[in-house]
């Protein structure tokens, strides 16, 4: 699938990972191109015992260069392979954007590499 041109990306760090029994939650923060500084919360649930793939729900806080709070709510499907989670999201902003994002998360090394797609 060609998404064209990705509207924005950037490099998230992971700030926490809190495991539960029956979902697991990641934290991020990162510059995400036009967006500023992101802040995004994903709940990731299971939907096989190997544990390599599911769903997931979450929530994001933009801030902007001219101080614009953006909100939106994520949606979507993962991935994971060993220690990577590839994410796929559709994301309704709070100013009016639908995106596509698609993230890969290096759980490891705590980063993650996000490209942002208008939809």
């Amino acid at each position: 699938m060609n998404l064209g041109k990705p509207i924005a990306e950037g490099e998230m760090s992971i700030t926490s990972i809190t495991v539960a029994e029956t979902h697991s939650t990641l934290s991020t923060e990162g510059d995400v191109g036009d967006y500023g500084r992101v802040f995004a919360t994903y709940n990731l649930f299971t939907s096989d015992d190997s544990r390599t793939s599911g769903t997931f729900e979450g929530s994001a806080r933009a801030l902007n260069a001219d101080g614009e709070m953006i909100s939106a709510s994520l949606q979507g499907i993962y991935r994971r392979n060993g220690g990577t989670l590839e994410l796929h999201s559709l994301d309704l902003a709070s100013n009016g954007d639908r995106n596509f994002v698609t993230a890969q998360i290096d759980i490891v090394a705590k980063t993650s590499n996000v490209a942002v797609y208008s939809l």
